[in-house]
């Protein structure tokens, strides 16, 4: 039986990924960086430190740190404008009555995440929330998942994490969790991994109300 529930945020629980996507585009053009290739589906579940840490290199420390700063302030002058995904609060009001603990477990900064389900209203259903800024390595690496794993109390059989990209997906298996994949589409990368596949949150709350 799953006890905690682990749930990634961006466009897993909230509809944020233009608006993501928009704060890096502003970011490029401010510092004169070509962004006509930049998809940022291709970056989706890393951090922003982790992302212009790719573009500027491992050592450009100063300039990945204007470049982070830069590209959060934008996102979060848009959060207001963020939304939950379709079910996500259904599906949250729904686990907690029936008394599941519920978790955040991002790559984005404390602020920007605690911002985001604030908007969104879907703060007050979260035991607590993991970010990049409480573990040394974030997503792909399990650290994120084990500090949740650890704070719940429960083993990793007793919890599920929730996520839609494949950074998060290979941390929370790497945390030893079941892995549920919310995706429109059926990415060739899913096929790979033991993850089971819901196209949105609707049919995953019909899951568990069975």
């Amino acid at each position: 039986m799953k006890r905690a529930m682990f749930f990634d945020v961006d466009d897993t629980l909230c509809n944020t990924g233009l608006l993501h996507s928009n704060a890096f585009r502003r970011t490029f053009q401010d510092l004169g960086i070509d962004a006509q290739n930049f998809d940022y589906l291709g970056v989706s579940g890393q951090s922003t430190e982790q992302v212009f840490k790719r573009i500027f290199g491992e050592n450009s420390e100063v300039r990945v740190t204007e470049a982070t700063k830069k590209k959060q302030s934008y996102f979060r002058e848009s959060i207001q404008e963020a939304s939950p995904m379709k079910g996500a609060i259904e599906l949250l009001s729904y686990l907690s009555l029936n008394e599941k603990k519920l978790y955040a477990v991002s790559s984005g900064s404390t602020t920007s995440v605690v911002a985001t389900l604030t908007a969104t209203n879907m703060i007050r259903y979260f035991a607590e929330i993991i970010t990049c800024d409480l573990v040394k390595n974030t997503k792909p690496h399990p650290d994120p998942y084990l500090r949740a794993i650890e704070l719940s109390g429960f083993r990793p059989s007793e919890c599920v994490a929730i996520e839609d990209s494949e950074t998060g997906v290979l941390s929370a298996l790497a945390a030893n969790l079941e892995v549920i994949l919310i995706s429109e589409n059926s990415p060739d990368w899913a096929r790979t991994y033991p993850v089971q596949h819901f196209e949105s949150l609707e049919p995953l709350l019909r899951k568990f109300q069975r």
